[in-house]
């Protein structure tokens, strides 16, 4: 194949193109490798993703034997991706552990988040993923806690790479890269009374949690959701006598405002564009992270998943009714059926139209995939045997499903009473036809926080 076009316009053509599509793209003809191969391409995508030239170390010459591959970033790209198909094909895996003392972890590469109770070390630790190791970046102070203050919570929240946010009673205190360097921006004191303030001090954490009217009853605060401006945080309020009351707040800490306050039931999780949660009055809805309603539905679901197209879900109706659904996203204008009974899991290709649903079958739990354009099933394969058949509503929170690198779909199991076992272990598949490539085992004590490279 030649090049008809100038090659300016071939690059705007592949800019359109993800990273997964750029390595495939390679493959066409020599023209395309020799056009795709450019550093301007690459690095915006890696450096989205969290990858940058210090993630990891090439080795000299590295791809150079391919011809046309000399830039850098290309290399990276090729070797990094190329390392981590590897080893989700070979089940090549090394975990890492946290001590008891251990708060919370949160992640975005390349960066790890790791906090600590309190009342055994008042600061957070930034750690870097170089080599697929974690070396340790930053030691970050935290404020004093009031003698007031019983609650041992100290809990990180990261949704981009570039800032985080950790939690401690009321107060959240939020840091933002700078010159490559985490350091404190923030600090928000939530009042109790459905309002916040936030310090405009930007030079040093404050060394004291704000002062406090113990008259007060606390309320309990989670954050779930920061970027450059806004944070999306939980208040629960105990009284005495009464149910508990989860009202989640959008605030934007730079200018003071209250964007909303809306009564939730729990907070599902966020894209990079959407927040998705159970609100008490209109059931499942779906914001824009500055606090404007997208869509609502009132109803159950469970196993909500998203990628650049949409978001899916099972809605919960009567028993035995479930349905697994679509929408497009923005256009939020309809749901569209996805023609799986029995579902009990869901997920979405990250840049592809495709879905992955398990669903119960006699005595067998298969798994389809689907196309979103005209809800063909590509192919349908048994993925374990229930020696007990068991209601879907029993199995419905049970499996989670995700797909990472856009071939491999990974199966976790969180009921040992049916045969995938033993919720310790991860199923891995390959998307394009379902094979079973093996089994990962989890030790039981380890929280699994699954990050998709997408």
């Amino acid at each position: 194949m030649t090049a008809t076009l100038p090659s300016e316009l071939w690059l705007c053509i592949f800019s359109y193109l993800d990273l997964e599509d750029l390595r495939n793209a390679r493959q066409v003809c020599k023209t395309w490798s020799e056009l795709i191969n450019c550093d301007l391409l690459w690095k915006p995508r890696l450096l989205a993703r969290g990858v940058s030239l210090d993630c990891m170390k090439l080795d000299d010459g590295e791809h150079e034997h391919e011809e046309g591959v000399s830039n850098r970033w290309v290399q990276l790209g090729l070797t990094y991706y190329g390392n981590l198909a590897s080893n989700w094909g070979n089940l090549n895996f090394e975990f890492s552990t946290f001590p008891r003392s251990t708060a919370g972890v949160a992640m975005q590469m390349p960066f790890v988040v790791w906090t600590f109770k309190p009342s055994d070390a008042n600061f957070v630790e930034v750690l870097r993923v170089v080599n697929g190791e974690m070396a340790k970046e930053a030691r970050l102070p935290l404020p004093i806690r009031g003698a007031f203050y019983t609650d041992d919570s100290c809990s990180p929240c990261m949704t981009f790479n570039n800032v985080f946010a950790v939690t401690m009673n009321v107060t959240i205190i939020i840091f933002k890269l700078k010159d490559g360097k985490f350091s404190f921006a923030k600090a928000i004191e939530f009042t109790g009374s459905g309002s916040c303030f936030s310090t405009k001090d930007t030079e040093v954490t404050p060394r004291y949690i704000f002062e406090w009217n113990e008259s007060r009853t606390l309320p309990m605060c989670s954050s779930f959701c920061v970027t450059d401006d806004v944070i999306w945080f939980q208040a629960i309020r105990i009284e005495e006598g009464e149910p508990y009351r989860r009202t989640m707040y959008v605030w934007n800490y730079n200018t003071s405002t209250l964007l909303l306050n809306v009564e939730v039931r729990n907070f599902i999780g966020s894209s990079k564009d959407y927040a998705f949660l159970m609100t008490k009055d209109e059931g499942f809805s779906i914001y824009s992270l500055n606090g404007n309603k997208v869509w609502s539905e009132a109803s159950e679901v469970t196993s909500v998943c998203w990628n650049n197209f949409g978001c899916a879900f099972i809605e919960i109706g009567g028993y035995p009714s479930v349905k697994a659904k679509f929408l497009e996203l923005p256009k939020a204008t309809s749901t569209k059926n996805i023609d799986v009974p029995h579902a009990v899991a869901i997920t979405l290709h990250k840049t592809g139209h495709f879905a992955f649903c398990l669903r119960l079958e006699d005595n067998t739990a298969r798994m389809n995939c689907i196309s979103l354009r005209n809800g063909g099933i590509l192919w349908d394969i048994v993925a374990f045997p229930i020696p007990t058949p068991s209601p879907v509503f029993s199995t419905l929170f049970c499996y989670k499903l995700d797909v990472v690198l856009g071939k491999y779909i990974t199966l976790l199991g969180m009921d040992d009473s049916l045969m995938v076992g033993e919720w310790n272990k991860l199923h891995v598949y390959t998307t394009s036809r379902g094979k079973k490539l093996g089994t990962i085992n989890i030790k039981p004590l380890y929280e699994l926080q699954h990050l998709s490279d997408e």
